[in-house]
């Protein structure tokens, strides 16, 4: 359990700094990012993405470990920006990150914006460093 923990800090610092916007918001309507990515971690993103993006990102996972995870994570944020900084309330937000990502189609831009885009390694695994216990 403590390796969830972990994960959910190291979201939550990437998060700030690199969508500072979707963070504000996040706060302005008392929504915290644990209440969703929880299931996207410990599932693998298999309860929340198609079958042929889970498996890239499964592939990835092999190979580069568990950093694919975090840049999944803030790639759909990202992807979904627009939506959640137009929410007015938890629910919104907790539906476009629910039920929205269930149904993302465009296989392109997640393996490129979200998988290889999103953040060099070397930052994701410092970060990783940085947060064990």
């Amino acid at each position: 359990m403590s390796g969830v923990i972990i994960d959910q800090i190291i979201l939550r610092e990437l998060l700030e700094v690199s969508c500072p916007d979707i963070q504000n918001k996040f706060n302005q309507l008392n929504f915290n990012i644990d209440s969703i990515s929880v299931q996207w971690l410990v599932s693998l993103f298999c309860q929340n993405l198609k079958f042929e993006l889970v498996t890239l990102i499964w592939d990835i996972l092999f190979l580069d470990g568990t950093v694919v995870l975090f840049k999944t994570s803030i790639g759909i944020l990202k992807y979904f920006k627009n939506d959640i900084i137009n929410s007015n309330s938890f629910e919104d937000v907790y539906n476009i990150l629910d039920k929205k990502v269930k149904m993302m189609n465009d296989t392109n831009y997640i393996t490129f914006n979200i998988i290889y885009k999103v953040y060099p390694f070397n930052i994701v695994v410092a970060l990783c460093d940085h947060c064990q216990l």
